[in-house]
């Protein structure tokens, strides 16, 4: 968890500490930790061999399918979905993403099922479903202030509002991005704070 807190800003310690508890996992005989591993170190270098990585997420997702490790399942779906639309697959990677979310919602943590969300959300934002890619931010968004998780609630801002400005409703639009900005700026997100900067350039 620590890992996947720190991807965003120090990849590379990021990369060291998920090593770390895949050798440890290994030498406890922990093997969803293994596979875990291989699942977070495969998309760390997933650019560099699409293919290799493919592989990857395919055997661990045949793993825990076999060991009925159904959280996990939703996870490695989720990953699939994502490694499918990178490269242009729309149809899987929608597929996948879709098939993780109903998981999560009967099996998953909470913060698992609002990373699906949100890649949903910016599925359907590609797609230009603008309504449904709202739909999915926003109950993205409803969780996250359930539980109280007000620094990630700039990557739903920022997608609802992005979503808005599409369906030239500018001033809810830009209110939404201003939240998102002072949320990225307060929690020292670097790339999110990037990423809503690009999104109001756009909006000049």
């Amino acid at each position: 968890d620590l890992a996947r807190e720190l991807f965003v800003h120090d990849p590379q310690k990021a990369t060291d500490l998920l090593q770390i508890a895949s050798d440890s996992a290994k030498k406890l005989g922990y093997e969803k930790g293994v596979q875990e591993g291989r699942i977070f170190l495969a998309w760390t270098s997933w650019s560099d061999n699409i293919k290799e990585t493919l592989n990857i997420f395919s055997e661990v997702h045949d793993w825990a399918i076999k060991n009925g490790e159904v959280d996990f399942i939703g996870d490695v779906k989720s990953s699939l979905g994502i490694l499918f639309w990178s490269f242009g697959d729309y149809d899987r990677g929608l597929a996948y993403c879709n098939e993780a979310l109903q998981i999560l919602r009967k099996n998953g943590q909470w913060y698992k099922l609002v990373w699906v969300l949100t890649t949903l959300g910016n599925f359907y934002y590609d797609l230009e479903q603008f309504q449904e890619s709202i739909k999915a931010f926003k109950e993205a968004q409803e969780l996250l202030e359930q539980h109280g998780e007000i620094t990630s609630l700039a990557r739903c801002y920022n997608g609802i509002g992005n979503n808005l400005f599409k369906l030239e409703k500018h001033d809810e639009a830009l209110k939404l991005q201003q939240r998102a900005l002072a949320l990225a700026i307060e929690s020292e997100n670097k790339i999110m704070e990037s990423r809503i900067l690009n999104d109001l350039g756009l909006y000049n």
